[in-house]
């Protein structure tokens, strides 16, 4: 079976626009870059990063940049 990414480009409120688009697409997992973290603590520490984790509708990678 193949699998295919796929990119969008939107605006509007960043964590809604995402857990939109995560559950428009079906998707099997969000990936996340997490800009200038230095730890995981750090990293999971971002409003958008918590608020993505908690309410998405499939598992998230967030991940150093």
């Amino acid at each position: 079976m193949h699998r295919f990414t796929k990119i969008e480009q939107q605006s509007g409120e960043v964590v809604a626009e995402i857990l939109a688009a995560a559950e428009r697409l079906k998707a099997g997992m969000i990936v996340m870059p997490i800009e200038g973290a230095k730890g995981l603590v750090e990293m999971l520490s971002g409003r958008t990063t918590q608020q993505v984790l908690r309410r998405a509708p499939c598992p998230v990678l967030a991940a150093p940049a």
